[in-house]
């Protein structure tokens, strides 16, 4: 089991927790409870939309409002919700908080009906634990795809498989890294992470998981079966 959260990231997770429950466990929204934004058919549109209709442009933000600005107003405000998820992990040297926020506002901003980036989620953009590496923003329209990818096979889950896999970290692990889309793996790393950040360590780096695990390998017993589970064991070592 990971060390005991940082009481200045519980901001971050209090947020991630939310997430949880009501995009995953639910289909409300994270900026606007009570509207259904996490829906099959918004994920299915969305999908569509992004996914299978990629652009030229020069920038992200202009692909991106090629791609989905005309788009219902749920999609577009599922697609602000999905990269505030993508951002929430990134810390501060990899990405300021106001940058963070500049883009999700940007993207609200495409609606009909604009909804506004609310206080408090806004200022959880300044939390961020990790810094996942230029490729994190890079390949950003990877990242989002895969998010997107994701969390469209998680909606076509009957409701008690959705709460049978939040229940057991493993058995949701297994389910996010078995989806494989090209640069995504620091993304795959930091949805473990926030959804239970208790069973595994806040690191998106599979070469640093790597060398800890080669490094302090005489912890590890040879029942682990992937670096994520030899992980808690060296952490248990090197506490003892």
């Amino acid at each position: 089991m990971p060390g005991k959260i940082d009481p200045a990231a519980r901001r971050l997770y209090d947020v991630a927790e939310l997430f949880v429950e009501r995009a995953l466990r639910d289909d409300d929204s994270l900026f606007t409870p009570g509207r259904p934004i996490w829906t099959q058919e918004n994920l299915d549109d969305l999908h569509r939309e992004f996914v299978e209709n990629p652009v030229d442009g020069e920038s992200f933000l202009d692909k991106l409002s090629n791609q989905i600005r005309d788009s219902r107003g749920e999609v577009v405000q599922l697609m602000a919700e999905v990269i505030y998820f993508h951002l929430l992990i990134v810390d501060s040297s990899t990405m300021r908080g106001q940058t963070k926020r500049e883009l999700v506002r940007t993207v609200l901003g495409w609606m009909d009906k604009p909804v506004d980036l609310e206080q408090d989620l806004g200022q959880t953009l300044d939390d961020g634990i990790v810094s996942p590496g230029t490729a994190y923003l890079t390949a950003r329209p990877w990242l989002l795809t895969y998010l997107i990818t994701f969390f469209r096979r998680w909606k076509q889950l009957d409701d008690k498989s959705r709460h049978r896999l939040l229940d057991d970290p493993w058995q949701f692990r297994e389910m996010v890294m078995e989806i494989d889309i090209k640069y995504s793996r620091s993304q795959r790393h930091a949805v473990i992470h926030l959804v239970f950040p208790e069973a595994f360590e806040d690191i998106t780096s599979v070469r640093i998981k790597r060398e800890i695990a080669e490094r302090l390998k005489r912890f590890v017993d040879s029942d682990a079966t992937n670096l994520d589970a030899k992980l808690p064991q060296i952490r248990r070592g090197i506490t003892e």
